[in-house]
């Protein structure tokens, strides 16, 4: 293992953050050996859908929900920088501010299919290690032969919800204590956010 500091960062929508995303950030911490994993909430991102809440929103409760782990920040590099939410300018820019760390990237196994139509795939290769989160076994290192040597496995158990059913529920007025940190659930309730 390389003396270098170790940081991972974990970009998305956080719309809404939920105990899927802190499996996903413990697992990490742990598995990686991480010194620090930045959450970026993504201003807009450029391959999904818009997101429900506006950034500023998506933000306070990024930081709601993350705000008791140890090693852990948010970031609103993305948020500040505007506009569409590329991760190759993302890990430029922590690569250019942090020339001597270890960079890691957190992404969902069902997302390196379609890595190839990202931009600028070569770059994100070039300055980070892919931890590709996805439940044991690990297929894609099987299937993707040529990128294994920049991508590790981070196992987690996955939470059976996604973001959109969660909203879903929200709107519907459904408990989601559960599924969601309290933090999280006390903010959107306050602020009668995803009705």
């Amino acid at each position: 293992m390389s003396s270098n500091k170790r940081i991972a960062l974990f970009g998305g929508l956080f719309d809404p953050p939920h105990h899927g995303h802190l499996r996903v950030v413990k697992a990490a911490l742990t598995h990686l050996h991480l010194d620090k994993l930045i959450v970026l909430p993504a201003y807009m991102p450029s391959h999904k859908d818009v997101p429900a809440l506006n950034a500023e929103a998506r933000l306070a409760l990024t930081r709601a929900a993350f705000k008791d782990l140890d090693k852990v920040e948010v970031s609103d590099i993305e948020i500040q920088r505007g506009g569409l939410s590329y991760t190759h300018e993302t890990l430029s820019a922590f690569h250019a501010d942090n020339p001597d760390t270890d960079l890691f990237f957190l992404i969902g196994a069902d997302n390196i299919p379609e890595i190839s139509t990202w931009r600028h795939p070569e770059k994100i290769f070039a300055l980070a290690t892919l931890a590709v989160v996805a439940r044991p076994p690990f297929p894609f290192l099987d299937h993707f032969p040529e990128l294994a040597s920049r991508m590790v496995p981070v196992p987690v158990e996955p939470l059976e919800l996604s973001s959109t059913d969660l909203r879903r529920r929200l709107s519907n007025n459904t408990d989601l204590s559960g599924f969601l940190p309290l933090p999280v659930l006390e903010l959107i309730l306050e602020n009668g956010w995803y009705r």
